[in-house]
């Protein structure tokens, strides 16, 4: 069987079989599955009956089966019985509540189990994470830790500690005759870099992250659903770009009007959050966009070393 082009290649590194393991709960458990998607690694596990989680339901693209039970509780014993070993992941250097308790199931089923508290800063952690896999022999690996509203900002470290783990593998560069590589007065700017476009990606997450907190789902949306949340997304960037325009003095026949850079970056990041949410809404993943926007790039620079006389709308058709 060919591989999905739309699915990524699993980082080098990894064991053979391995697999990602997740409650689902907003946080350090939801951080985990968004890498393995990324990652292209296998994910799974069991969520509370319902699929309960601290924002709602646990969206449908997550690969979870429900429990029995609509407890948090039987969710964690059943990860952590069903799991080679886990890892918790914090901020703080202590556990508490839910991680304390999946530590507390750990050691009452006899499986390893690892603690990784921010303090230890992504590449010794990263370290102790290859070790604790490679020492216990680890292909499915329950990850978990503190809800998002535990400990805002966990996210952030696990997704920083299973990237310094397990690089992904870098994207080769194009060929030095590429026309990608040619503009009308030399090259063009160089292509985006892996830790770059990992930035790009890490948007995408935080977006989503942020739009099922207030409540709206991105993805896997019927036709009607698509068309409203456009035109919703539209209206609020050309609301976005008016608070923008008032950013700078625009009124000529007014002497008050200051230019408010501070408050223009801020209206551009405002942009970029509904834009994400466009993308998302249309099904474009962080690497649909760049992968696009090269291509569309390339029409731009033809388009200028041909004068751009005549508008041609076959030429976009391949994006």
């Amino acid at each position: 069987m060919k591989p999905d082009p739309d699915v990524p290649t699993p980082p080098p590194g990894l064991p053979p079989g391995f697999k990602i393991v997740s409650g689902g709960q907003t946080g350090a458990d939801r951080a985990a599955l968004d890498w393995a998607i990324a990652r292209g690694v296998p994910h799974g596990g069991w969520c509370p009956r319902g699929r309960l989680a601290e924002n709602g339901p646990i969206p449908g693209g997550y690969r979870l089966r429900e429990t029995p039970s609509g407890d948090g509780a039987q969710r964690t014993t059943w990860n952590v019985r069903d799991s080679d070993g886990t890892v918790i992941f914090s901020l703080r250097p202590e556990l508490h509540g839910g991680s304390a308790f999946t530590r507390d199931m750990a050691r009452n089923f006899h499986k390893p189990c690892l603690h990784l508290p921010s303090q230890l800063g992504p590449e010794k952690a990263a370290a102790q994470l290859r070790d604790f896999i490679r020492t216990h022999r680890i292909r499915r690996l329950n990850c978990a830790g503190p809800r998002a509203s535990q400990e805002p900002g966990v996210e952030r470290w696990v997704w920083a500690v299973l990237e310094a783990a397990f690089p992904p593998k870098p994207e080769p560069a194009p060929a030095p005759d590429s026309t990608l590589a040619r503009g009308p007065a030399g090259p063009n700017p160089p292509a985006m870099t892996a830790p770059e476009n990992d930035q790009l990606r890490e948007l995408w997450r935080m977006q989503r992250a942020l739009n099922e907190r207030i409540g709206v789902p991105t993805g896997d949306l019927t036709e009607a659903q698509k068309i409203e949340w456009i035109l919703n997304y539209c209206r609020a960037m050309s609301q976005e770009i008016a608070e923008l325009t008032d950013s700078v003095p625009w009124k000529w026949w007014a002497r008050y009007q200051k230019f408010d850079e501070q408050n223009a970056r801020v209206e551009v990041v405002d942009l970029f959050h509904f834009l994400i949410s466009l993308a998302q809404v249309l099904g474009m993943s962080a690497d649909d966009v760049f992968q696009a926007y090269v291509k569309k790039n390339e029409v731009n620079f033809r388009r200028q070393e041909t004068g751009y006389t005549e508008k041609d709308h076959d030429d976009s058709r391949h994006i």
